[in-house]
């Protein structure tokens, strides 16, 4: 289970007081530099625990429990034609409790006639616990299957899909000329402008002198993080004054 970290100012017999009142003997307190560690024995305690916590507005900061994580990975080996649920059942006789599936498309040809195929690439969402049992499945369907991180695509410098300035600098003016990416008509042969450096080549060109001036402007982020370092759950973390 994991520790509910409260500030050490808070009065130790008022958070004794409480802690009994609500969850009894199902607790352990630890001094920390961090601040007033409890550990609760069972999950129903933890959750009991937090909501009184929060009730009295007392400061607290905890993590995810391991059984609320999710893990994301993608499988490729299977034909784009396959029924997602023959997977969704395969995957439940595995024991596997599947949270969300989906599977990869890709678009081909130019607005307003562009066509959507699937792709032989699917995506699963599952309980983090179940990582290790899910890349134990080797095939699908007596199909092969091969298993992958699933990695984000994020681009470098987001742009406004209206005005295709780069989002850090947009101020969002709707100008006549301005119109969502996907209602764009102009076809291939016609060479595009660049709105960020004025270039003939399309605002998300990598090689734009804009994108590269934008992308070395920004600030590094620090990885000074363990691998297996547990995150604080934002949603559960009660502002410090």
């Amino acid at each position: 289970m994991v520790p509910i970290i409260i500030d050490k100012t808070l009065d130790y017999k008022r958070l004794i007081t409480l802690l009994n009142a609500e969850i009894g003997p199902q607790y352990k307190i630890t001094f920390t530099q961090q601040g007033i560690k409890v550990l609760t024995t069972t999950t129903h305690a933890y959750n009991t625990a937090k909501d009184a916590l929060k009730k009295q507005n007392i400061h607290f900061y905890t993590f995810t429990p391991r059984e609320e994580k999710s893990h994301s990975t993608i499988f490729k080996g299977l034909p784009a034609s396959i029924d997602i649920d023959i997977i969704k059942q395969e995957l439940t006789e595995h024991h596997i409790h599947l949270k969300y599936i989906e599977q990869f498309t890709s678009k081909t040809g130019q607005v307003p006639e562009r066509t959507i195929r699937k792709q032989g690439i699917f995506k699963v969402i599952i309980p983090d616990y179940e990582t290790e049992l899910l890349h134990k499945i080797d095939e699908i369907n007596r199909t092969t299957v091969y298993w992958e991180e699933y990695q984000p695509r994020t681009a470098p410098i987001p742009q406004c899909a209206n005005c295709q300035s780069q989002r850090m600098k947009c101020k969002q003016e709707k100008l006549e000329e301005h119109y969502h990416t996907k209602s764009c008509l102009k076809p291939a042969t016609i060479l595009a402008n660049c709105v960020n450096c004025k270039g003939q080549h399309p605002a998300n060109y990598r090689q734009c002198s804009a994108f590269i001036a934008a992308k070395n402007s920004r600030p590094k982020q620090n990885c000074n993080t363990t691998e297996n370092q547990t995150q604080p759950m934002k949603h559960n973390i009660q502002d410090k004054q």
